[in-house]
């Protein structure tokens, strides 16, 4: 029924051209038909580094088995599902026209990877929003416009491409290049698309196809799949809180914290004891045995516990600096999840940080909390 079809576009073809046209039909349309989703003429370009023309002039000819919109924005569609059963059933492979499916998954694997790592890739807070700002109030057009059509399809399906290619992946390999340099990035942007829910199985997904158990690259995951479970609220709700509060109250043996500890927001630091590890207890307050009901600063800046054994002093948590100044002009206060600066939410907090008590001096926030820990914070409002 196809061959027909694909035998014309040879007519009038010496050997030579015959073999070039070839590879660029399994590069193009062996791409269209392993897709997870359809991408337009121009996307497919992008992703597959080559010229949107060269694209539109290889479909040219396939309009009888693809769906080839006038417009180069909108996607490529199959026809026929029949039509992608022809070209990579493993009896023709000696068909000019027969798809490696394997080998096909694995190279848009790479394009993904490397679309993403690329300058017009992820990065940092990708779209220009605020610290506290929700997924919600993002409008979409902002989103399209930095997050490409081809970038999206990347970050939702390269992990199926790589999957499907049954490549495994190792330590110093692309995929663990990848991770250690935009594993946030990669949150960030699926958290903007609406995927956040399916990270945790993608982690789950690379984990298995790891050569040992014993790498590096396993541990990393392993610890990126407790980040992303113990995050997921705030990374879906408000995307750029993966560099503050996520990386903040992660404890301090977490992978992912370690190898992104420079993209912690400049504006916030925590003063108190670190949480060692996922399992571990965090820093309890010694010398009383009741919960915090009340936390208090002092007039002189001192810091006190007011519990049921009576008033506990602790250290003052910082000197005086440059930025106590500004906050004589601004507001820091905490209100329901979030550590706020004036009107403008900065930090949000982990149901384990949420106080039942909080007091605020200067650029230090207080945190008390019905175990009997207290959580110490310093703003940097120059920053925020």
């Amino acid at each position: 029924m196809y061959l027909p079809i694909l035998n014309q576009l040879f007519d009038e073809e010496d050997e030579e051209d015959i073999e070039r046209w070839a590879s660029e039909f399994r590069e193009i349309v062996g791409s269209i038909v392993v897709l997870e989703a359809p991408l337009s003429i121009a996307s497919l370009a992008r992703l597959l580094h080559i010229s949107k023309e060269d694209v539109s002039c290889r479909l040219d000819s396939l309009h009888s088995i693809l769906s080839i919109p006038d417009r180069d924005d909108m996607p490529v569609r199959l026809l026929h599902l029949s039509f992608r059963e022809f070209l990579v059933n493993a009896s023709k492979e000696k068909s000019p026209f027969w798809v490696d499916e394997r080998a096909r998954h694995e190279r848009l694997a790479s394009y993904c990877l490397k679309l993403m790592s690329g300058p017009e890739g992820l990065r940092q807070n990708v779209c220009g929003l605020q610290p506290g700002s929700f997924r919600s109030e993002v409008d979409e057009g902002k989103i399209t416009s930095h997050l490409s059509p081809e970038l999206q399809y990347a970050c939702r399906y390269w992990v199926y491409h790589l999957e499907q290619s049954q490549c495994h992946v190792r330590d110093g390999g692309s995929t663990d290049i990848f991770l250690q340099k935009h594993f946030l990035h990669w949150l960030e942007a699926m958290s903007l698309v609406g995927e956040t829910n399916k990270c945790t199985h993608l982690i789950e997904t690379l984990y298995a196809l790891v050569d040992s158990s014993n790498s590096v690259l396993s541990l990393f995951l392993q610890d990126a799949r407790r980040f992303t479970l113990r995050f997921r609220h705030i990374l879906e709700a408000a995307p750029l809180q993966i560099y503050s509060s996520a990386l903040i109250f992660a404890p301090g043996v977490s992978f992912v914290r370690e190898a992104f500890v420079s993209e912690i927001s400049g504006w916030i630091k925590m003063l108190s004891k670190r949480e060692v590890d996922w399992d571990a207890c965090r820093s309890v307050l010694e010398g009383h045995t009741g919960s915090v009901s009340a936390v208090a600063f002092s007039p002189d800046g001192q810091l006190y516990l007011h519990t049921d054994r009576g008033d506990i002093p602790l250290p003052s948590p910082s000197m005086p600096s440059p930025s106590s100044q500004r906050m004589q002009s601004s507001h820091v206060f905490i209100q329901d999840q979030w550590v706020s600066l004036d009107q403008e939410r900065l930090l949000w907090l982990p149901s384990d940080y949420r106080p039942t008590c909080s007091t605020v001096d200067k650029d230090v926030v207080c945190l008390g909390h019905s175990s009997g820990r207290t959580t110490l914070l310093k703003v940097n409002t120059l920053w925020a």
